[in-house]
């Protein structure tokens, strides 16, 4: 070894010069980054994730359309809970909304449970989809534009 290397303040500015370009390094990640969000924020003791499976769609024929839409939540707390799921498509250019369908789901902590609705709707080119669990505060809201569909 040289003797620039055998005093302890080189090996100290080496190490700290690594730890830095791992922190530069973890910083930059999505996954890291995201873990450091949530480890700095405070989220209720308890709490219900609502979201769509997948996006909404339209099916049915071009007289009868159906709008699905796939829906899961995820409980985060101590107890089963018995959620209802409200589901309202409105056909957007004509400002025809269907009425609300709803449907309940058991919730139990940990695991998604999903629900799936066919709302027949009004024939348009796009459709606003409101999704809330009434009594809660969750929303869900989606665009569906069909006029690119092909």
């Amino acid at each position: 070894m040289t003797g620039a290397w055998r005093s302890p303040g080189a090996w100290l500015g080496l190490i700290g010069a690594l730890l830095l370009a791992l922190v530069a390094a973890a910083a930059v990640s999505p996954a890291v980054r995201a873990e450091l969000r949530a480890s700095f924020t405070r989220l209720p003791s308890e709490y219900t994730e609502l979201y769509f499976t997948r996006n909404p769609s339209i099916g049915g024929t071009a007289r009868a359309p159906v709008v699905t839409v796939p829906v899961s939540l995820m409980r985060h707390g101590a107890a089963d809970i018995t959620f209802t799921v409200r589901v309202v498509v409105t056909a957007r250019n004509k400002g025809t909304a269907q009425p609300a369908v709803e449907k309940t789901v058991d919730a139990s902590p940990g695991t998604a449970a999903s629900v799936s609705f066919d709302v027949k709707a009004a024939r348009d080119t796009a459709y606003v989809v409101d999704v809330t669990l009434p009594g809660h505060s969750q929303t869900l809201h989606y665009l569906l534009d069909t006029k690119d569909d092909a």
